[in-house]
């Protein structure tokens, strides 16, 4: 009998390394994230329509210098912290970003379109996308890339993105988005 009640007491020991434990895991997984995800549409071009043959189509022409837009809002964002153009950090810490473009191109020509990522007015990153063209016929004039990278910010920094430059007749298709995630608290 008492080898059992010892045997009890060292498993209610474990237990609570266990709770001890579990309750750590928890308090990280329950830290805000500060997420928020924004995509471009068809409501934001609704004011930029190009038609062409009297189609309707959803592009929006590229404008070398200017901050992207993604004024549609996904999921997230209870804090307020990105605008639609701008994420400024409610704390310091690394941040996840994943931004999906689109671009269309004029059919089967070449083109080249680059993509700065800016913290805090300084560039940080480039993203270039180049193509040689298709065949007539072969081919479809878009291109889509996806890029993910992870930034330390401090407080108060500010991250977004513009076209730093591109290739004549370019233009930005509705399905680009943005979004974003507190990694880790510094």
């Amino acid at each position: 009998m008492a080898e059992n009640q010892n045997n009890i007491l060292s498993n209610d020991d474990d237990i609570s390394l266990l709770n001890s434990r579990t309750a750590i895991l928890e308090g990280k997984v329950n830290q805000e994230d500060y997420y928020f995800k924004y995509r471009t549409g068809e409501e934001y071009v609704i004011n930029q329509l190009l038609y062409q043959n009297n189609h309707v189509r959803f592009r929006i022409p590229l404008k070398a210098e200017e901050n992207l837009r993604y004024p549609l809002l996904v999921s997230g964002n209870e804090h307020a912290s990105f605008d639609g153009t701008t994420f400024v950090a409610p704390i310091a810490g690394r941040y996840l970003f994943s931004f999906f473009f689109e671009f269309h191109f004029n059919g089967h020509n070449s083109y080249r379109a680059s993509v700065m990522i800016r913290i805090a007015g300084n560039d940080v990153h480039e993203v270039t996308m180049t193509d040689t063209g298709t065949k007539e016929g072969e081919g479809y004039p878009y291109d889509c890339r996806f890029y993910q990278a992870e930034f330390n910010l401090n407080e108060g920094d500010h991250i977004n993105s513009y076209v730093k430059s591109h290739s004549d007749g370019m233009k930005l298709y509705i399905y680009n988005s943005i979004e974003g995630k507190l990694v880790k608290a510094f």
